[in-house]
């Protein structure tokens, strides 16, 4: 199956997960971005998913999801609050359970956040 083909059965999901933030949804970057206070918390590209977490439970993450890493900027800046989880099938049910608990923390966690300004660029931490 097509990088593209298992992004777009990943996505299908997040209407159902994301039901009770108030998220806004963009296509950036090559991707779908979800932010809620214009602060960034999920964003599936094809072939991952990168989720935004404090940087201890990122830790948790990573240690918990063998092929995942965390996300660097364009110039090389290592993300600590950013994790990448890559994907080459889709996820049974017991995988997308846990995706979906991953992205439920991003998104209680973003909340907490202040409100970003529109001039600020989605992917610096506040």
């Amino acid at each position: 199956m097509e990088k593209q083909e298992v992004t777009t059965q990943i996505k299908a999901q997040f209407p159902d997960w994301l039901r009770r933030w108030e998220c806004r949804h963009e296509e950036l970057f090559g991707g779908s971005m979800y932010f809620v206070n214009r602060n960034l918390f999920i964003m599936l590209r094809p072939g991952e998913v990168v989720i935004r977490l404090p940087e201890y439970v990122a830790n948790e993450f990573l240690n918990s999801h063998l092929m995942s890493h965390r996300l660097s900027s364009a110039d090389g800046r290592v993300c600590k609050e950013f994790v990448v989880m890559p994907y080459k099938t889709v996820p049974d049910k017991q995988q997308m359970s846990s995706l979906r608990q991953w992205i439920e923390r991003s998104a209680q966690f973003v909340s907490t956040l202040p409100e970003r300004s529109k001039a600020c660029s989605v992917l610096t931490s506040p």
